[in-house]
Formats: C-alpha cells, structure tokens, sequence
C-alpha cells in the first residue's frame, strides 16, 4: 500500500538531485550520497537478515561505513479495500543499506536489480504508513532514468481493480422508466448507461437524459469490490461490481508486468503523466498534467490545477474539482461540481453537474449537458447540441451555435449572431440576443431582430410560456416590447 504521509526527508524534490548524488538531511547533519558509491559498496559488503539487522540497531553493533545486503527483504502491505484485508508480500529484490553509526541507517537504499533506482527505505515496521510491512517499508522510489518519482514501492505494489457487473438491461432505454442514478447495460452491448434525471421513457440517444459511462461492462476498473460509487450533489450512482478481480501496477494499461508510464512524479501531490491510462487519483490531488491520448482517468473530489492534454477521453472529475483546462478534440468527460474550467476546441459529449461557475468551451464543442445552477458559461462558434437544466445564468453563447436547449428560470444569458434551433423553458428573463436567431419551437426571430440592428435585445419567456421580445430605442431610449407568443 502506498504511503499514507511522508518522512521529513523524503519531501526532497527530485530535482535536488545534481550529478547522481542526493542531499539528504540524516542525523549526521546534512550531507551527499552518491549512487555511484551504492552501486560499487560490494567491498565492504556484509550480508545480513531482517531480523538481524533490527537486533543489531537495538544492540548499537552496527559498523559505521558499512553497506548491508538485506536478503529478506520484501515488499509487504495490506491490499486497499480488499474484504478479506489480504496481506501482499513481494520478494526476490534484496536491498543495500548504509550504517551512518552503530545504530543508524541512512534513508537511501539501493537495489541490484534496479541499479539506476533511488530508495528510500524505513527499517521500522510503521502500520499507521504502510499497514501489512514486515520488513521495513520503501517510502519513496525514484528512477532516474525515465524520471518516475512516487512515494512508495511502485516496482512491486499492485492495486486490486474488480469486475464491472451491471446486470440491468435494455434495448432502448425507453421501456421503463427509470430514475436518477439507475445503471443499465445496452441489450446486445457492453455500454453502461447512467440516467441524469427522472424524466420517463427517454432512449440512450437522449443525452438530458443518459450519460454513456467511461468503461464497458466487464472492464476491470473498480477500486472497490462491491459496489464503485460516484457521489455528487445532484445524486449517488452505484455501479455493480463482482468479485472477479486483476491485480494492477499504478497507471499500467495492462496487468502487473506493465509499468505502463513514465516521466511521473507524485510528490507533494504533483502528478505528471504522458500517455496514462486507466488512471484513479484520490481526493485532495493537485498540479496534474495528462498527455496527449490519455485515456480512462478519474480524479476524485477537490483536485486542482489539472491540465488534460489533446485527444483524451473516458475523463471523470468529482466535485470541487478547479482550475482545470483541457486540449483540443477531448470527448466523453463528465464534471462534477467544480470551477474555472477551459474546454479546447472540438471537445465533445461533455457532462457537468450543477453549479459549475466560470467554465469556457473553444470553437466546435458539440453534445454538452450542463446541469443547472451553473453560472459564467461561455461557448465559442460553431458549438451546438448543448442541453441546460433550470435556473442557469451567465451563459454566451457565440455566433453559429445550434441545437440548444434551455431549462426553465434561466437568466441573463446571451446568444451570439446566426444561432438557431434554440428551445427555451419558462421563466426566462434578461436575454440578450444578436441578429438571426430562429427558434426550435417555430418562433423565427430574423426578422424582429434586424429591424433593430444595433439595439440590445433581450428576450423573455414568463411561467405562463408567454413569449416577448424588450428593447430600447438607440436614439429615445423608449423600451418597445414585441409580442412574438406562438
């Protein structure tokens, strides 16, 4: 199990390191190893086993200078989540430890089978850090090759990922009528589907409706062996797990032989991955970059400074998530409750939950649910197919958007030239539109718009569905109100 918190000298940033040495504050004040000089201590080399070597601290027998080969060494923890609480034990890669005096080690390590790696190793067995180790623990691992840099074994920890098991289905969605929440599996496929709301008898092609979720069913992908539940403000989605399980190293494609990363540093909770896949971080992550083609990624709640790269997709973020960009063409990523969020250009199929603030889509977005109570949304051209729930403020739309629907009680909106296919719930007030604006509900506004070119024009749509247009009068400022009610 990874370290639940780190030691003192292990927040050292990697980039302290200069010419193969790390400085290191030891009890003998602060000094420089070199890993050089771990990779040639075989002449002063003394063998030694755990328990021995604990004997021998207690004791102050320890020769200062010396190196000691630990045989039996291994990476042992208890398996996150697991029901049975199965202890894991990883053997066959003894490490080398320095005395700094007759009762002390220094806090670097080094193994022969990975020689360019630098280890910081713990010769007490801390349970309250890495529940299960028996002989010592590893807080922190860096190689320095491809520059992976996580705070705890990640050679030999494995994560525990069981079955998605989603036994509802249907062929449709239409047939019953399902409730916020609800996980149906698609007849004849292995697509997931998440219902958004109560409405009855909506298809899966009805995006207000369905959210298609990020893995198929059979995918083994859940961190919990029972049920992988996804808590939101809005509502709680439990998708149904078996016990049928693969054992996987962090951020690996495929199963335990497959690093599947590098250039990562998980230190101070900064994240750094290229090309990741199937990727889980925890609540309270901040400063993460994924690369380029990333796929498959979950970030729990109240994680920060996130920068997606180009072409991802299968994207979830809980709630509180902030400061988060993503490049261009990203699809299929739903938000919880978050804030200050950039979409690039060509994203698509984009769920957000409710009261999203200052959250901003590049040109040729397309297939967005916004839940409501989202404020400060804004649309670049050429976006369309957006859904809004109810009581949304402080939205732009740009010129060419289509396909836009609107919940009821929305307010202070604005909607660029030439945007057309809108359809509007009741209670809209404050809404400012350019010229060439048409309708999904047949109301055809090109006409009314262009004759008051340079006005500020501002629709409103009352509880009673009466429809008009305000405006004032460049020149005598007098309020004309049109009544464009179908």
């Amino acid at each position: 199990m990874p370290s639940k918190r780190l030691r003192e000298e292990d927040r050292k940033p990697s980039s302290m390191m200069d010419n193969e040495y790390l400085y290191i504050d030891g009890p003998q004040g602060v000094g420089a190893l070199s890993l050089d000089a771990l990779k040639n201590s075989k002449t002063n080399l003394l063998t030694i086993t755990y328990a021995q070597l604990v004997i021998a601290i207690a004791r102050r027998t320890l020769i200062p200078g010396s190196y000691y080969n630990i045989l039996d060494y291994q990476t042992t923890y208890r398996m996150p989540n697991d029901p049975n609480n199965e202890v894991i034990a990883v053997s066959g890669e003894g490490l080398i430890v320095l005395a700094t005096s007759n009762e002390t080690l220094s806090p670097l390590a080094y193994s022969e089978v990975f020689p360019n790696d630098l280890i910081f190793y713990h010769v007490t067995n801390d349970q309250d850090i890495v529940p299960g180790c028996t002989t010592g623990y590893i807080s922190r691992r860096i190689d320095t090759k491809y520059n992976i840099d996580l705070p705890y074994d990640w050679r030999n920890v494995v994560f525990r990922r069981w079955q998605l098991n989603v036994m509802a289905m249907d062929v449709t969605g239409a047939v019953s009528n399902y409730t916020k929440g609800n996980v149906v599996v698609k007849t004849g496929t292995t697509d997931i589907y998440i219902k958004l709301n109560d409405a009855v008898a909506k298809p899966f092609t009805d995006l207000s409706a369905w959210l298609l979720f990020t893995w198929k069913n059979g995918d083994f992908v859940s961190p919990t062996w029972d049920y992988w539940t996804f808590i939101d403000d809005s509502f709680t989605i439990n998708i149904p797990v078996n016990q049928n399980y693969h054992d996987r190293k962090a951020f690996a494609i495929g199963s335990v032989g497959d690093n599947g990363c590098y250039s990562i540093a998980v230190l101070s909770r900064t994240y750094d991955i290229i090309n990741g896949a199937n990727v889980l971080f925890s609540d309270n992550c901040c400063n993460i970059r994924i690369g380029v083609n990333s796929t498959n990624v979950i970030f729990n709640s109240n994680c920060s400074n996130i920068n997606i790269g180009n072409s991802c997709f299968h994207l979830i973020l809980g709630k509180n998530c902030s400061d988060v960009s993503f490049g261009d063409e990203v699809a299929s990523v739903y938000l919880g409750v978050g804030s200050h969020i950039i979409f690039g250009s060509g994203c698509s199929t984009i769920l957000i939950g409710d009261e999203n603030m200052q959250v901003r889509f590049d040109s040729g977005c397309n297939n967005i649910i916004i839940a409501g109570t989202s404020q400060n949304i804004s649309y670049d051209l050429n976006c369309n197919n957006i859904f809004i729930g109810q009581n949304c403020e402080h939205i732009k739309f740009g010129m060419n958007d289509a396909a836009l629907t609107l919940g009821s009680n929305c307010q202070v909106n604005e909607f660029g030239i030439n945007v057309v296919g809108i359809t509007f719930g009741n209670g809209l007030m404050y809404n400012k539109i350019a010229d060439d604006i048409v309708t999904e509900n047949g109301i055809d506004l090109t006409t009314a718009t262009k004759i008051y070119d340079s006005s500020n024009k501002f629709w409103f749509k009352t509880l009673d569905a009466t429809i008009k247009l305000y405006y004032f009068s460049n020149t005598t400022f007098a309020l004309t109100v049109v009544d464009i009610s179908v």
